[in-house]
């Protein structure tokens, strides 16, 4: 079946004739034109710069990592992957709870209704079921990608790869419906519903957890042959912004009786934003450092294929000369 750029290849079984040789050389000048023009105004390089490659110097297929080769991380995943760890240990505390629990009192309309001791049994639970989802989900990443074969979760892995992440993303499921059973009721004003104000805030706090540990999950794999998925360094705006906001209410953090509780939030408020913050740097400098790499690269290309068309241009002129 012919295709287009048939007229640019030789014809098999011999030397084309000399109307069709003096045609592609016509061609490949046409498109060497076209390319310096481009170039040389720093532009886009026309589409017909693929068919220009085929011609001069032959496709080339850039080589990718297998599933389970160990690179050498970058700079910018390195860092990243300690800002997620900062960040974790920042969401094991009451950063947002302990604080909402902490400070409710500092609305004058504001009762309890029941118990108003912090609910430890609840929030202790649900940051268990997070940890442990965690740790099936990197241990599955582990065996899909880093060649783990040793343990129950590899087993797991090995009878299908998505399964340690699925029963992972059923436990945190279940952490965060675990969370709405521990609810502290309290009224506000006249309004006579009742407010289970603890609920919101603590699958906040899971969310964060999970977000941490699937970032480093994802580092492992991107280590390990997988690709980087730049949506995780940005999910870290929301934990940056957030930490540094709950230090507005320090303020109402003694206005209702748990001021332990409401330092200790402010604690982990403080070791998220510095965890959400360095992930903000990170991509900041990755971004410049990757349009700084681009356009170095570019110029560079830019001369190699200047210099190769100059080359091959030589030696037609050459060959036409001898004849």
């Amino acid at each position: 079946m012919s295709n287009q750029h048939d007229d640019l290849e030789p014809l098999d079984g011999g030397e084309p004739p000399d109307e069709e040789q003096t045609r592609m050389n016509e061609r490949v000048e046409q498109l060497e034109a076209r390319l310096d023009a481009a170039e040389s105004e720093g532009g886009d390089l026309p589409p017909d710069r693929d068919i220009l490659d085929r011609l001069l110097v032959g496709g080339t297929v850039k080589s990718k990592a297998s599933i389970g080769d160990k690179r050498e991380l970058e700079q910018a995943p390195l860092e990243l992957r300690k800002a997620a760890q900062i960040l974790l240990v920042g969401a094991l505390l009451p950063f947002y709870v302990g604080l909402s629990f902490a400070t409710a009192g500092a609305a004058a309309d504001f009762r309890w209704i029941g118990d108003q001791n912090f609910p430890w049994g609840i929030f202790l639970g649900a940051k268990a079921m997070a940890l442990l989802g965690g740790y099936i989900f990197h241990e599955g990443y582990k065996a899909t990608h880093g060649g783990e074969e040793k343990g129950p979760i590899a087993g797991l892995a090995k009878a299908h790869a998505m399964a340690p992440m699925i029963m992972a993303g059923l436990i945190w499921i279940f952490a965060i419906w675990f969370a709405t059973t521990g609810s502290i009721d309290a009224r506000q004003g006249n309004n006579l519903e009742v407010k289970p104000w603890t609920s919101f805030v603590l699958i906040v706090e899971l969310m964060t957890m999970i977000l941490a540990m699937t970032t480093t999950s994802h580092i492992y794999g991107y280590e390990h042959g997988g690709k980087f998925n730049p949506i995780f360094p940005l999910a870290f705006l929301g934990p940056a912004v957030a930490g540094v906001v709950q230090f507005l209410a320090i303020g109402q953090v003694n206005s209702g009786g748990h001021a332990g509780i409401g330092y200790l939030a402010l604690l982990g408020s403080g070791v998220c934003a510095a965890g959400g913050i360095m992930a903000m740097i990170i991509m900041y400098k990755a971004m410049k450092e990757a349009k700084a790499e681009g356009e170095r690269k570019a110029v560079l290309v830019r001369e190699k294929r200047k210099a190769d068309r100059e080359a091959k241009r030589a030696a037609r002129e050459a060959a036409k000369a001898e004849q």
